[in-house]
């Protein structure tokens, strides 16, 4: 489409319409799925006559899958030629039959079944669109608190989903519990992947929502889609592995989430406090910590626009940092563990905002879907075995302080090494993609 057809500045910009699909996405793709994978696993195996550990064996399948698939989605989303709207049809579609197989599932393999095809979708039609639609349809200025409002989504999911599905299963069941989840997503995701995706605003014949008209040569560099360094140049930069580990790090950190109640169970038994205000204690932990994911994600992407993207990272980097200092030193205080979960709620807004920002402030938009999925790869596997991995500690020590120990060590460890990586950022080359011929 020409210039000087990129005109029009409407009323009402489509792109608060991507803004509102890729906030559902946030609010059920992952939140009505394996989010709640922790209330339905005892019905579940009572049901099969199994173990929790062999139902729970799914999300070992789901992150091999996730692993798998996130680069073939970073290639699917990126290449024009397919049409986005069949893509995230065929993307949430699948989501939904998966769900329906667990409702169903009459036997394990159904259920491992179900936990393929997860894998297989969800960074697609979560994390990578979510980011994705962002780079594309919002403009520089105002693109980190975009993105921040669509992780509220998913904070927002945490604190409600899991009250209103335990609700049904306890009255209706699990079956029944599933197919409530499975109607919820499929409202929130099918009208955008039929009717709202478009790939690029000036598919609309629009510019990028945010965008003006005076902005610097700079800005406009950066809003201009086919800029950026080629998905071939990217792996002879250093800073792209950088940015891997720390994905691979922060992705491990739900491991410490998932062990909240455990973690509190340690520090605060042999003082004598009871069973069940222990318990009260670690749900309240997880409470905090999803307060915390909403809070982080809007002051993140506020402050990314306002202060820019370096201090914002280094800030909230010593904040996750200062998590694990306040539980080691304060953890025999019900205070010090609550404190400590809302600063750590804005690891997981460094994965979902974060560090996709920072990719697309290195390498630019040009191939900026193909690049993140790579980056993102590794997040789905390793997220399934974080809580596995920190139990761990506890089992070879008798204590997770060594867990906590360990992870104050290599978040440090790993704020370095995105420090150093932001270092690339105006630094390299961005270059015209090549014209696609029909």
């Amino acid at each position: 489409m020409s210039a000087e057809a990129i005109t029009k500045k409407p009323r009402f910009h489509y792109g608060y319409l991507i803004l509102a699909g890729i906030f559902c996405s946030q609010l059920s793709v992952w939140s009505l799925t394996g989010s709640l994978s922790s209330i339905f696993v005892l019905p579940m195996s009572g049901a099969l006559g199994v173990t929790r550990s062999e139902v729970l064996f799914w999300m070992t399948l789901y992150g091999l899958f996730y692993s798998i698939c996130s680069p073939i989605w970073g290639n699917l989303l990126q290449n024009k030629k397919v049409p986005i709207r069949l893509l995230m049809t065929a993307g949430v579609s699948i989501d939904i039959i998966a769900v329906i197989l667990m409702a169903t599932a009459q036997s394990l393999t159904q259920v491992y079944i179900a936990g393929i095809l997860f894998g297989i979708v969800m960074n697609g039609i979560n994390t990578l669109t979510v980011n994705y639609f962002a780079s594309n349809w919002f403009g520089s200025k105002i693109r980190g608190r975009m993105v921040g409002i669509c992780n509220v989504g998913a904070g927002i999911a945490q604190a409600v989903w899991p009250i209103v599905i335990t609700l049904v299963i306890n009255f209706q069941g699990y079956v029944v519990g599933y197919f409530v989840c499975a109607a919820l997503l499929a409202c929130f995701t099918l009208p955008f992947a039929l009717f709202i995706y478009v790939r690029t605003p000036q598919e609309k014949g629009l510019e990028p929502l945010g965008y003006k008209a005076d902005e610097s040569a700079e800005v406009k560099e950066s809003d201009d889609l086919t800029l950026g360094v080629s998905f071939k140049k990217v792996w002879t930069n250093v800073a792209v592995y950088l940015l891997i580990l720390t994905v691979v790090v922060m992705a491990m950190g739900n491991g410490f989430r998932s062990n909240f109640n455990a973690i509190t169970a340690e520090f605060l038994a042999p003082l004598g406090i009871a069973d069940a205000d222990i318990a009260l204690i670690g749900a309240t932990m997880v409470s905090c910590y999803a307060i915390s994911t909403m809070i982080s994600a809007l002051v993140q992407g506020f402050m990314i626009d306002k202060l820019g993207i370096k201090p914002t990272m280094i800030i909230f980097l010593a904040i996750n940092v200062l998590a694990f200092v306040v539980w080691l030193l304060l953890g025999t205080s019900q205070w010090g563990l609550w404190a400590g979960a809302l600063l750590f709620g804005s690891n997981v807004v460094f994965l979902n905002l974060g560090v996709p920002l920072v990719v697309r402030k290195i390498y630019g938009p040009r191939d900026f879907g193909k690049i993140l999925s790579w980056v993102l790869a590794l997040k789905g596997f390793l997220g399934g075995f974080s809580g596995t991995v920190v139990a761990l500690f506890y089992d070879w020590g008798g204590s997770y302080f060594g867990a906590l120990i360990f992870g104050l060590i290599v978040y440090a460890l790993v704020s370095v090494c995105l420090i150093l990586a932001m270092r690339y950022i105006g630094k390299l080359p961005w270059t015209k993609a090549p014209e696609v011929t029909a």
